[in-house]
């Protein structure tokens, strides 16, 4: 935009006026400024990043270390060993060579059909 003045006596004078830009809004500056996380939102975020390492360690702990060795993890489904094991509760079984390693009051897995994979987890009486 230009904008003449009037010339003072004997002298003639033009002079250029640049717009103003508007001023930005508050909200608009916000949105432009990073966003600065609070602390409890970071604590939270380690938290939540702790318990999930947690729950994948775990899970490798149940699964890989007594495949590893020969074993398998499995699930408590009834309540039928309380209150040794209750629903729920993880067994990790290993195969034995005969019944002459199994004594008296072992826990042990069995299945107690051949045409049923169902599995049995019951204390040898």
């Amino acid at each position: 935009m230009t904008a003449t003045r009037a010339p003072a006596v004997g002298v003639e004078e033009t002079q250029t006026i640049e717009p103003i830009e508007p001023a930005e809004s508050p909200e608009d500056l916000e949105a432009a400024a990073p966003r600065k996380r609070s602390w409890w939102r970071r604590a939270l975020s380690w938290v939540t990043t702790g318990a999930v390492l947690v729950l994948l360690t775990l899970g490798i702990v149940l699964a890989l270390i007594p495949a590893m060795n020969g074993g398998t993890a499995l699930t408590v489904l009834s309540g039928s060993m309380q209150p040794t094991l209750k629903p729920g509760d993880v067994v990790v079984v290993f195969p034995v060579d005969g019944f002459e390693d199994i004594e008296l009051g072992d826990v042990v897995t069995f299945m107690p059909n051949p045409d049923d994979p169902t599995l049995v987890t019951h204390r040898a009486k």
